[in-house]
């Protein structure tokens, strides 16, 4: 807590018309639109010792410091307790993606989208995972980039001569990935906003796919 009694701020997270915030001991607030607890208000009670935060357009998930995830949209509340090596999430419009520390990835959540729930087979080595409705991805170890779930906007295409990425993020109907030498790469539905890479961008270190655009 800092010296004026409020708290620090180690992370925060958005989704649709809501924000997330995970303080420095923590714990997670949540607040919607002008401020008030609105979208997804219902923070699980004893949410506690959480060490990350996603916000996906409809749902909230945190990781606790003991490698659990817990996950909640409204009043709807998922403690997952058979998985216990999480080391880091992202959540879609109704799921979760957990990277374990065996380099795996685990979904949880809504598996209304089969092409989404199921993780490829054989998939390891993975340093990273990102998510947007209603397509998966996954970086792995070695720079490799896979994305798996309904192809309606060529999302799925991954790049063939794509095998040095070092950053990965799903957008609304894009993906964007950023290269060990730092030039972005995007693809996609071709008129979305976020393909469009600027020209001679470069030394970029991290990307952030948003709906029809994205942030270096």
């Amino acid at each position: 807590m800092a010296a004026d009694g409020t708290n620090l701020l180690a992370a925060v997270a958005g989704g649709h018309q809501f924000a997330m915030w995970l303080t420095a001991d923590g714990r997670v607030i949540v607040r919607g639109n002008g401020g008030t607890a609105e979208a997804q208000p219902n923070v699980p009670f004893g949410l506690d010792d959480v060490v990350a935060i996603a916000a996906g357009s409809s749902m909230c998930a945190a990781l606790r410091s003991d490698g659990r995830v817990t996950w909640w949209s409204g009043a709807f509340v998922t403690n997952v307790y058979d998985v216990t090596n999480v080391v880091s999430i992202a959540a879609g419009p109704g799921h979760v993606l957990a990277l374990l520390d065996d380099g795996t990835v685990r979904f949880f959540g809504d598996s209304s989208f089969s092409s989404t729930k199921n993780v490829p087979a054989g998939l390891t080595n993975v340093v990273a995972v990102s998510v947007c409705n209603p397509v998966n991805a996954a970086l792995t170890h070695d720079g490799r980039v896979v994305v798996w779930g309904p192809n309606s906007s060529m999302q799925t295409n991954v790049p063939p001569d794509l095998t040095d990425a070092v950053g990965v993020s799903v957008g609304g109907s894009h993906v964007q990935a950023v290269r060990s030498n730092g030039e972005v790469v995007a693809w996609g539905a071709p008129g979305d906003g976020g393909t469009a890479v600027p020209v001679g961008l470069t030394d970029a270190v991290a990307v952030k796919a948003g709906i029809g655009y994205g942030w270096l």
